[in-house]
């Protein structure tokens, strides 16, 4: 019996690390989508928020994150007809969907 405890406290504990990382996920996703939100009524108020967003992401970001951030990103930017930094950052995602292999964010970027 006791052996069995341990067994199901462990499935547990692995259960609760591997859902750590997939909410911290969703609530980057959801913040991003919030910002976006925001460039509805503010778009110079959104584009400095999502910019100080991208200065928390850091390298261990999931590219799923990644990917939304910068595109979202793209759209503020381009909306401010900040051309230059628009560029930079298509190309920052065009470079992240190369290394994954992600043909629908190659895609995207050449829009």
């Amino acid at each position: 019996m006791r052996k069995s405890w341990w067994f199901i406290a462990g499935i547990v504990a692995g259960l609760l690390v591997w859902q750590v990382p997939v909410v911290a996920q969703t609530d980057q996703l959801d913040r991003i989508d919030a910002i976006y939100t925001l460039s509805e009524r503010d778009n110079t108020a959104a584009l400095e928020q999502m910019r100080a967003l991208g200065d928390e992401l850091g390298n261990t970001t999931p590219y799923p994150v990644l990917r939304d951030y910068l595109s979202k990103r793209i759209l503020l930017e381009l909306d401010s007809t900040q051309v230059d930094s628009a560029k930079a950052s298509i190309a920052r995602l065009r470079q992240l969907a190369q290394t994954q292999h992600d043909n629908t964010g190659i895609a995207w970027v050449w829009f």
